[in-house]
C-alpha cells in the first residue's frame, strides 16, 4: 500500500489574500518547507463551501476563488492536502483574508479650464460598496494623486500648473481605504486638453480660444477666388489648423481650411468678381473634441474683375488724297 506523508506539520507557512477584480480574489500560499507529497489544497471561506484547489506550481502556489460580492473582506481556511488521500490526512488550517476591488468610476470628464489647469469630474458607481477614498492621478505622476476625495464630497479635482493647449492624460480611482495596503479598483482614464492662449468666447463652433494670428492678408487668386495668408500667433503651441470664413455679404457661408501650418494659406471659392470681401481666421487644436479654437483676426481684399472681351475690328473705306 502506498504511503501517504501529508500531516499537520506540513500546514501552509502562511496564506495571504489579493485582489483581481471587484469578483475575485487570489489566495497566495508559502507552502512548508517539507511539503512532499502535498499536490492540493482545500480553500474555504470562513463559514462557507470548501473548494479543492490544485495550483498550477507547487513552489509558488495561487488559487482564485470567484463569484465574491465587490468591494467585500473574506477570510479564507487552507489546508495543504494529497488527491490521493482522505480528507483527515490534509494538515492544520492556515487562515488569511483580504478584499475584493470596489467598482471604477464612472462618467470621467476632463475639462480645460484655463490655459495652466483643467478640471476633472466623475461619477460613483451605481455600486459603490466599500469605498471611503477616491484618487486622481496625473499620467506620469502615478506615485502621487493629484486629489483624494471623500464619498461624500463633491467628486472634482483642479489640475493645475500646465501647460497651455497640452494634451493631458488622467486617471481616477475608488479605494477602500481602511485596508493596508489601500485596495483600490481598476483605472477609469480619461483625456483633456487646456485652453491654448486666449480667452473664452461664444456663438461660434469653437468654443475655447487660441491666440488669434499675427495678421490675415486677403490677396486676388481668380475672379471668383481669394487667396488667404496666415501670420501665425507669437505662442502657437497645441494650434494645429486655421480656419478662414467670409464674413457677411453675398459670400457668407463660404470657407477654407489650413491643415499644414507651416504653410499657413487657403483658397476660398465661389465668390463675385470684382467684388470686396472681409476674411475672419481662427487658429484651433483640432484634435480634441469638441473642437478648441481662438479669437479671430480679420483681413479684406479683393477678387479679379472678369477678363473683358478681346476688341473686334471691322474694316472700312477710306478716302484718299491725290
Amino acid at each position: 500500500m502506498k504511503s501517504l506523508h501529508v500531516c499537520v506539520n506540513k500546514a501552509p507557512v502562511s496564506v495571504s489574500v489579493e485582489p483581481i477584480n471587484p469578483t475575485t480574489v487570489a489566495v497566495n500560499i508559502v507552502p512548508h518547507t517539507d511539503a512532499n507529497g502535498v499536490d492540493s489544497y482545500k480553500i474555504s471561506l470562513k463559514g462557507g463551501e470548501t473548494k479543492k484547489c490544485i495550483p498550477e506550481s507547487l513552489d509558488k502556489p495561487i488559487c482564485e476563488i470567484t463569484g465574491l460580492e465587490v468591494g467585500t473582506e473574506y477570510s479564507v481556511v487552507i489546508r495543504a492536502c494529497n488527491t490521493e488521500a482522505p480528507d483527515d490526512f490534509c494538515s492544520t488550517e492556515m487562515s488569511g483574508s483580504g478584499w475584493t476591488r470596489p467598482n471604477k468610476p464612472e462618467s470621467l470628464k476632463v475639462e480645460g479650464q484655463t490655459k495652466t489647469s483643467l478640471t476633472v469630474t466623475f461619477e460613483a458607481p451605481a455600486v459603490n460598496t466599500g469605498i471611503g477614498l477616491y484618487k486622481v492621478y496625473q499620467d506620469g505622476y502615478n506615485s502621487n494623486s493629484k486629489c483624494s476625495i471623500q464619498p461624500e464630497e463633491q467628486l472634482k479635482c483642479q489640475l493645475t500648473d500646465l501647460k497651455a493647449g497640452t494634451k493631458y492624460g488622467v486617471k481616477v480611482r475608488a479605494c477602500i481605504d481602511k485596508t493596508d495596503p489601500v485596495v483600490c479598483s481598476e483605472d477609469e482614464n480619461a483625456s483633456g486638453w487646456t485652453q491654448p492662449n486666449g480667452q473664452l468666447i461664444f456663438g461660434l463652433q469653437c468654443s475655447l480660444l487660441a491666440d488669434y494670428p499675427a495678421s490675415v492678408t486677403v490677396e486676388p487668386d481668380t475672379s471668383s477666388s481669394v487667396l488667404v495668408a496666415v501670420q501665425p500667433p507669437t505662442e502657437a503651441q497645441g494650434i494645429v489648423s486655421y480656419k478662414a470664413s467670409i464674413e457677411g455679404g453675398d459670400g457668407a457661408g463660404k470657407a477654407c481650411e489650413v491643415t499644414d501650418v507651416n504653410k499657413p494659406s487657403c483658397v476660398i471659392s465661389g465668390l463675385e468678381p470684382a467684388t470686396k470681401y472681409t476674411v475672419r481666421v481662427v487658429s484651433c487644436v483640432d484634435s480634441t473634441n469638441p473642437v478648441v479654437c481662438g479669437e479671430d483676426t480679420t483681413g479684406s481684399g479683393w477678387t479679379r474683375p472678369n477678363t473683358p472681351n478681346a476688341p473686334k475690328f471691322e474694316d472700312s473705306e477710306t478716302d484718299s488724297i491725290k
